[in-house]
């Protein structure tokens, strides 16, 4: 039997936020300074953080990088912080 994916990714969406921002901020990086390090810039880093807009897996390849975790680490990590 098929797994019903759920229609809300929110909490997903929530969670990739809150880790990205608690992992920057442990590394003392500042918004901008992540920006540098992805080619992002730092009003997309904001907005990624606040959930302004949803991240694209790109993004996410290319923050995780930067803050020195797989993407499948940040999503795993997400997923948790997002239940």
């Amino acid at each position: 039997m098929r797994k019903k994916v759920s229609p809300n990714p929110a909490p997903l969406i929530k969670g990739v936020s809150v880790v990205i921002k608690q992992m920057r901020k442990e590394q003392k990086k500042s918004q901008q300074h992540l920006a540098n390090q992805t080619g992002l810039s730092r009003w997309g880093i904001n907005k990624i953080e606040n959930q302004i807009n949803d991240i694209q897996l790109s993004s996410i390849v290319l923050i995780s990088e930067a803050l020195g975790i797989t993407p499948i680490e940040l999503l795993q990590r997400a997923k948790k912080k997002g239940r």
